[in-house]
């Protein structure tokens, strides 16, 4: 379960690219977004890291994301903030937006791997 210490962690120090969907069991569009969230996990669960944070259980996490709006979807890349989106988000917004972040860390990382050789 991520919370505030396993956040920084699993994301920030090893720099990943990651998705946290915020959410809550009670809200509709949060559980429209769920059937989203496992088709993203199913075609990038080799790249990026997918996790939903339930509001009620992590009020830290969601506080210190300032997730007011449920869902919420944070995109991370290389352990950093690309953007918050709040609301509800299309299958194919997310997946261009991943496909996008992921071209961009894997750049990233060729160009740190080319410098140390």
């Amino acid at each position: 379960m991520l919370n505030p210490e396993t956040f920084a962690r699993e994301i920030v120090e090893k720099k990943k690219t990651a998705v946290l969907i915020f959410s809550a069991q009670w809200c509709k569009p949060s559980r429209l977004q769920m059937q989203i969230v496992d088709e993203l996990q199913q075609e990038f669960s080799e790249k990026v890291m997918i996790e939903v944070v339930d509001v009620d259980q992590e009020p830290a996490l969601a506080d210190q994301f300032q997730a007011r709006t449920l869902p919420t979807t944070v995109l991370h890349a290389q352990g950093e903030i690309v953007e918050i989106l709040p609301g509800y988000q299309t299958l194919d917004f997310l997946q261009a937006y991943l496909r996008h972040i992921v071209k961009m860390a894997d750049e990233a990382s060729q160009k740190i791997t080319d410098s140390q050789a």
